[in-house]
């Protein structure tokens, strides 16, 4: 299986490589999907770290506003809280669906000729 890192950043590369393949337009488009699932795939991991950093700060106050007897911000906060987990789960749950795609894409590919093959 090829780098996903590699035929993300290197597209046209692994074009040219399956060109001298032969290979049908189908394949050939195989690297720039791979490309945008690789795009996305970060920005949802960015969106999921960043929920995950709401959670993780809102939690010990939560506990704190309890111990002051300030219920009603509390609640606000755990509903905060949950709605951020929540997200953070419905984001992962994409993040899988994105890495299983590229990783069906990537086993797809064949390997890249080496440059001394001639066409």
């Amino acid at each position: 299986m090829l780098d996903p890192r590699f035929v993300a950043e290197n597209p046209a590369t692994v074009v040219d490589h399956l060109r001298r393949r032969n290979a049908d337009e189908d394949t050939l488009s195989v690297p720039a999907r791979v490309s945008s699932l690789q795009a996305e795939r970060a920005t949802l991991i960015q969106e999921t770290e960043a929920c995950r950093a709401l959670r993780n700060e809102l939690s010990p106050k939560i506990g704190a506003m309890m111990k002051a007897g300030e219920r009603d911000a509390a609640e606000d906060l755990k509903t905060q809280v949950r709605n951020a987990s929540e997200q953070a789960k419905a984001l992962e749950a994409r993040t899988a669906e994105i890495e299983a795609e590229r990783t069906a894409l990537l086993m797809s590919l064949p390997n890249l000729l080496d440059d001394r093959v001639p066409p």
